[in-house]
């Protein structure tokens, strides 16, 4: 039974994740993204602080899919992180290769 839960939680991690980066990326669309926390955290901007607590809470879930998954996999079970936070991570790296690439200067 903690094994379904696992993979329950793993799944709502991995959205929240993912929904926290795509917003990140609709209120940054000419600035990078940092994979982790960042220099500059502006609570102040609209909509910064929603993006940060979606983050965190979707690690924290993802945190929760591993601590379930533990009496099953033992150690191994904090692979679930790396699982779940990888399509987030994959969607920061493309965001900041089209921003990279937009601002880089052509070469004739």
């Amino acid at each position: 039974m903690t094994i379904i839960a696992s993979v329950v939680f793993l799944v709502i991690g991995t959205i929240l994740a993912a929904i926290a980066t795509a917003r990140w990326s609709v209120l940054e669309p000419y600035g990078l993204i940092p994979h982790f926390i960042g220099q500059d955290i502006d609570f102040e901007r609209e909509g910064q602080f929603a993006v940060y607590f979606l983050r965190a809470a979707g690690f924290f879930v993802l945190f929760i899919a591993a601590s379930f998954a533990q009496p099953f996999f033992g150690l191994w079970a904090l692979l679930l992180l790396v699982v779940g936070g990888f399509p987030s991570s994959m969607m920061v790296r493309q965001h900041n290769q089209r921003v990279r690439i937009m601002w880089r200067p052509r070469e004739i």
